[in-house]
């Protein structure tokens, strides 16, 4: 019986340990979701960083990468975000949220294919 605990809390490990790991960037699973959630986003956004130069490229070319984007963030139309995460808890309420986000020049007055990324951060927030 104690094997068997033992062996089970092993398994049990493994599994926790291969939850988090990273895998490399595919836009085809970038893009994959159901009801607004992306299963791979989060696996895949340290590589994604690792083997993308964003800062300097334009709309047009993030996009041809990752897919159209999410949503304009609330509070500027010169930030750009792709849902990582987004975590519930059980009352409906969101508990955490990650969003990969693209700020862009304030000084253009028009934003078009062609506006160029500034930088680039990872937002995250837990309750």
């Amino acid at each position: 019986m104690n094997r068997l605990i033992h062996i089970l809390a092993m398994l049990m490990g493994l599994v926790l340990l291969s939850c988090d790991r990273d895998i490399p960037f595919e836009k085809n699973k970038w893009v994959e979701h159901a009801d607004r959630f992306y299963p791979y986003r989060n696996l895949m956004v340290e590589d994604l960083l690792e083997s993308e130069e964003f800062k300097g490229k334009s709309l047009k070319e993030v996009f041809e990468i990752l897919g159209t984007h999410d949503d304009w963030c609330d509070h500027t139309m010169y930030e750009l975000k792709y849902q990582i995460l987004v975590g519930y808890g059980s009352d409906s309420a969101p508990i955490h949220t990650k969003y990969l986000v693209f700020e862009l020049n304030p000084a253009d007055t028009l934003i078009d294919s062609n506006t160029v990324v500034t930088n680039i951060r990872v937002d995250e927030w837990k309750k």
